[in-house]
């Protein structure tokens, strides 16, 4: 028997053969099951996550993530961009124009750019739509409101009282308009 190699024995070439394909057999089925183990437990904990989770945990996932996002609402209107925020009534997008809130009521899809899976339920930050647009009341910021039926009022944010928005308009007479709450389904806060 040749014993060159550190002392042992080193069996014949042809059981080197035959160990080697078996070995090679046992290790791809054994990379295969576990991988397959490990695809099922990734999903069933995406799964878990996903049941658990509600339309404003998934905005504030796609924030933190900075995933280009299609948001589409029941006015018909498109918007791409990132979502930088999301409050219990609302979403802010950061889009071409500029920052868009969209009330969620009137969003019908929001579209990732890649695949995403839910992390689970969170509990976005205090605020609503209301306090938004309170906090840039008499800032001159240009604005578009959309509401629902399709009309836009385009003008600057007077003030915002209980269920109203105070809009003052772009135009000569500069008359308000006043703006029921409920109304309002998104507002376009143009980039200067």
């Amino acid at each position: 028997m040749d014993t060159r190699h550190y002392g042992r024995q080193n069996p014949p070439v042809a059981e080197d053969d035959e160990l080697a394909r078996l070995l090679s057999a046992w290790t791809a089925d054994h990379l295969e099951a576990e991988s397959a183990r490990s695809r099922s437990r990734r999903h069933w904990a995406a799964r878990m996550l996903a049941e658990e989770s509600d339309l404003a945990s998934v905005l504030l996932d796609l924030a933190d993530s900075g995933a280009e996002v299609t948001v589409r609402t029941r006015g018909g209107r498109c918007h791409r961009g990132r979502i930088i925020g999301a409050r219990r009534d609302y979403l802010a997008v950061q889009a071409a124009p500029g920052t868009v809130l969209v009330r969620l009521a009137a969003v019908t899809t929001v579209e990732p750019g890649g695949r995403m899976m839910p992390g689970g339920r969170r509990d976005p930050a205090d605020g609503d739509l209301a306090a938004a647009l309170g906090a840039s009341a008499g800032t001159g910021a240009p604005v578009v409101v959309r509401l629902a039926g399709g009309e836009e009022a385009r003008g600057e944010i007077a003030l915002v009282s209980g269920d109203f928005v105070a809009l003052e308009p772009w135009t000569e007479e500069r008359a308000w308009l006043y703006l029921p709450l409920e109304a309002v389904e998104e507002v376009l806060f143009i980039s200067g």
